[in-house]
């Protein structure tokens, strides 16, 4: 009998950073692997049964059989803080302390309106730029399990490294008094990619050289990442534009 394997199509996601220190120390890894330590430390529930509301028994659950929890952090991967990021608050403004580059900066209120009227905003600036086998766009959004211990949001959206390689992400922090840290190696952001291939990623260290020329894709136009979006369309459409076909 002759038994045929079918291999999961796979995607191939490359991670640049040019900081030997955040390769070694804070490199991107599988979602799986940040799992939070307070997961791990509840009980998983034994086998007696209690009466519901319904006066049906049934078994005990917690999280630790959360089918939404579990296949979340089977997917993707997680970009961790890769310094200390201090920051301090009072209701007219604020600081930001980073202990490493890149240093984050914030955008004038007046481009995203009223909206988060009581939040102060800060762009992370990622020391990782990526590419990826395959033009599909990929989630990001807040790595909210493993942020319970800070009153701050950080934003999701969706992104396509065809059109910008970058992997900076928004804080958005309250207009109260406040000063905290965020630990290097604090989990803040997971990638997803929107298909069903299966992700593998791997980390590359460069020099600043070879870094600097993975430049980010809108700023070969000033017509930013529309315009590129519409060249990768274009392209697409090309057979073979070097064939003379």
């Amino acid at each position: 009998m002759v038994t045929f394997f079918h291999r999961t199509p796979e995607i191939n996601l490359d991670c640049f950073t040019c900081d030997p220190n955040v390769s070694k120390h804070t490199p991107i890894v599988a979602a799986s692997k940040t799992i939070p330590d307070w997961f791990h430390n509840i009980e998983v529930p034994e086998t007696p049964v209690e009466l519901d509301y319904e006066n049906v028994e049934r078994k005990h659950r917690n999280i630790r059989s959360c089918y939404g929890f579990l296949e979340f952090y089977k997917r993707g991967i997680v970009v961790e803080s890769w310094c200390d990021m201090g920051i301090k608050t009072e209701d007219d403004g604020f600081q930001c302390f980073f202990s490493a580059p890149p240093e984050p900066m914030s955008h004038n209120t007046e481009q995203y309106g009223n909206a988060f009227s009581k939040y102060f905003n800060l762009k992370v600036c990622s020391p990782w730029l990526f590419e990826c086998s395959e033009n599909i766009n990929f989630l990001f959004v807040g790595a909210e399990w493993a942020l319970g211990d800070y009153d701050i949001k950080v934003l999701p959206g969706v992104v396509n490294f065809d059109i910008a390689a970058s992997g900076n992400f928004f804080i958005m922090i309250p207009r109260k008094k406040d000063q905290f840290i965020i630990n290097i190696g604090t989990p803040m952001v997971h990638i997803i990619p929107l298909s069903e291939k299966k992700l593998k990623h791997k980390v590359h260290l460069l020099t600043k050289g070879e870094y600097g020329k993975k430049v980010h894709a809108p700023s070969y136009s000033f017509f930013g990442w529309r315009k590129i979006k519409n060249l990768i369309k274009r392209n697409e459409k090309r057979k073979c534009p070097f064939s003379g076909e």
